[in-house]
């Protein structure tokens, strides 16, 4: 038996337009990138790169089921890189003696 027509979870009728919108957004096929990245949270009015009020620092995709995502190797490697230059980063802000400043004992 076809199906004749589909409905949200409020009732509202379906046309096939949204629904192939909704189909092709980004993400991993369970996911979207909206929903990650807090796309539709309230207090959009700060400024982010991200549009988001979630306090993302970096952020990069790669395409992929969900389930696959983390054996990724490329997305292991951009992850591996971005911690390794905020530990040189944070390492360069605190200068050759650490917090503290000074010098080193003997």
């Amino acid at each position: 038996m076809p199906l004749k027509e589909l409905r949200s979870s409020e009732g509202t009728k379906l046309n096939r337009s949204s629904l192939i919108e909704a189909m092709y957004v980004p993400g991993d096929g369970r996911v979207t990138r909206a929903s990650v990245m807090g796309e539709h949270l309230e207090g959009m009015g700060i400024q982010s790169p991200y549009q988001t009020v979630l306090p993302i620092a970096h952020a990069f995709f790669a395409c992929g089921g969900h389930g696959s995502l983390q054996n990724n190797t490329i997305l292991q490697n951009n992850a591996l890189s971005v911690l390794v230059n905020e530990v040189v980063k944070l390492a360069d802000d605190l200068g050759p003696h650490g917090p503290g400043g000074g010098e080193t004992p003997p």
